[in-house]
């Protein structure tokens, strides 16, 4: 079968002979081939520019966003990545892609990569949501431009064009949970701990007189109204965050019998307290993440705003999962 090219550009330069060669080629049918072209003239980005990579190596799969300069620098004089079709790297990378066809994104192996010297102009590109990336004049770039989805070079982007991106990245579930310490973190504020069913357990254990002794010590407060409140579960019973972290000192935490899932740090009102220690998995993550890109803080609150009905039930479920009071504007724009 005859492949005939119908195009409306013809071949300056050196192409022709580049392209003779490459016919030549085909019909000897060599399998591999590569066109060499002028060191600095490829389509690249900076060097400091962030790229999502995901790493299969010895049979597990670690994903990170990473400069991609410094990435290459170190896997290519370890020998892990391949630098051409046909030379298999010590690891296989893959990264997300857009299908202009489908209009989807999905996750594509990365064949080789290349390096070369940055040419003495290259373009800054910034979207409205802050999103960024140095790119060559030349460099590839699919936009949304009067309602088509439209191929360009860099040089040619204009401020109405949109940019595909992804909503989230999917990394391989090689977060490893990180337990913050919520009452060191927070120490120093004038914040108190509900630490009441440890306490409780310690008293039981070790009687009131113990517990007394080490509290009068720490906050030269009246102990025994601060165990009434205790035990009767009122207000006054918790402890101002600092004085609690020398009681866990002091009892070796309430002689093992701490049990920090159970309490909580806040202000007064029992409806504004975080967990005494918060496991930050991929769902906290994703929750920081979002505060961070379009979150703010106020004085005695935080606005976290978006639209799009996925993040936003996202948001909800995970703030009713963990307690953390909120309101609900879904009308605000």
């Amino acid at each position: 079968m005859k492949f005939h090219i119908q195009s409306p550009y013809q071949p300056t330069g050196d192409q022709p002979k580049a392209i003779e060669q490459l016919v030549a080629g085909i019909e000897k049918e060599k399998q591999y081939q590569t066109l060499l072209g002028v060191t600095g003239s490829g389509k690249s980005i900076g060097y400091d520019d962030q790229v999502f990579i995901i790493e299969e190596k010895n049979g597990h799969k670690i994903s990170t966003v990473i400069p991609i300069g410094p990435f290459l620098d170190k896997a290519i004089q370890e020998g892990d990545i391949p630098q051409s079709p046909h030379k298999e790297g010590k690891a296989r990378y893959y990264t997300q892609s857009y299908n202009p066809y489908s209009g989807l994104v999905d996750i594509f192996p990365i064949s080789a990569f290349t390096r070369h010297q940055a040419p003495s102009k290259m373009f800054h590109l910034i979207t409205d949501c802050g999103r960024s990336i140095t790119l060559t004049g030349d460099h590839n770039l699919w936009v949304l431009r009067d309602g088509e989805v439209t191929l360009i070079k860099t040089d040619e982007a204009k401020v109405s064009d949109a940019v595909p991106i992804p909503l989230e990245i999917p990394f391989e579930n090689n977060v490893k949970e990180y337990t913050v310490d919520t009452l060191e973190v927070l120490k120093g504020l004038p914040l108190f701990v509900d630490g009441s069913s440890s306490i409780q357990a310690f008293i039981l254990k070790n009687g009131p007189k113990s517990f007394a002794k080490i509290f009068s010590e720490q906050s030269k407060k009246n102990p025994y109204s601060k165990l009434f409140a205790i035990r009767q579960n009122i207000r006054g019973k918790g402890i101002q965050v600092d004085t609690f972290l020398q009681l866990l000192k002091e009892t070796k935490k309430f002689d093992n019998l701490w049990q920090p899932e159970k309490a909580t740090i806040g202000a007064r009102s029992k409806n504004h307290r975080l967990p005494a220690q918060i496991q930050l998995d991929n769902n906290w993550l994703r929750f920081i993440g979002y505060f961070l890109a379009e979150g703010c803080c106020q004085k005695r609150y935080i606005i976290l705003a978006n639209y799009h009905k996925d993040i936003r039930k996202f948001i909800e479920d995970f703030l009713l999962k963990t307690k953390i009071p909120s309101d609900n504007n879904q009308y605000a724009r």
